[in-house]
């Protein structure tokens, strides 16, 4: 068996087809450090095989006063993954740009969905 015909419930490691060829990983589904984590490793897979990779991520929720350390160690984790490029989307986000800056990864902070531009994104 392999990863394509793995069937996951929606929301989690969904891959989507693009019009234009490019591949979209639709992880949405309530994240957590942990899953972050591992959804960044897959695309560090991907990465490693050849493909050029960006991630989106979104802020991790009901971290309470654990938010900024765990959005901060995902910006680490992703600079020592050597991402492409990331954008990330949430007040709390912000710091784990400020990390994959700090990483040297080129990121981008947006504080709203509405706020990402299609220029962000090409």
């Amino acid at each position: 068996a392999t990863l394509l015909a793995v069937q996951p419930p929606a929301m989690r490691l969904n891959l989507i087809a693009l019009e234009d060829g490019r591949q979209l990983i639709d992880d949405s589904y309530n994240a957590n450090p942990t899953a972050m984590k591992a959804a960044l490793g897959i695309l560090k897979e991907f990465q490693d095989g050849g493909l050029r990779v960006a991630a989106i991520l979104g802020e991790m929720r009901e971290l309470g006063s654990w938010s900024e350390h765990y959005h901060r160690e995902l910006g680490t984790f992703a600079a020592e993954l050597r991402l492409e490029f990331l954008l990330t989307v949430g007040d709390f986000a912000r710091f784990t740009t400020e990390e994959a800056l700090r990483g040297g990864v080129d990121a981008i902070h947006c504080s709203s969905p509405e706020a990402v531009s299609y220029t962000h994104l090409t």
